[in-house]
């Protein structure tokens, strides 16, 4: 996996190393949870507080030719999703676009 996104927010690009957190996407209180970077996301200190206060959410994540992208929205808002990505019963179905 390409690691583009280390040392900022994978929610807005916040670069202070001072308030950048690891957030583990699925939790660890869930048997499936893993300390492996594939579950970990960098997130500013804020972006950390909202996701665990609900305000956002972090459905997983998918590739592009510039690294790994978060698919995240607020609550009761749509999804970042970009035009080409395809969902099927919640899954991605392309992977790999062309976004830088």
């Amino acid at each position: 996996m390409k690691n583009k996104r280390k040392g900022q927010c994978e929610i807005c690009g916040e670069t202070n190393r001072a308030v950048l957190d690891l957030h583990h996407i699925i939790p660890r209180t869930d048997e499936r949870s893993t300390d492996l970077m594939s579950n970990l996301a960098y997130l500013c200190s804020n972006h950390h507080r909202e996701v665990h206060a609900g305000i956002y959410v972090i459905e997983g994540w998918y590739m592009t030719t510039g690294g790994r992208k978060l698919y995240w929205h607020r609550e009761n808002e749509p999804y970042n999703i970009r035009p080409g990505i395809i969902f099927r019963d919640g899954q991605v179905i392309i992977k790999e676009i062309d976004d830088e």
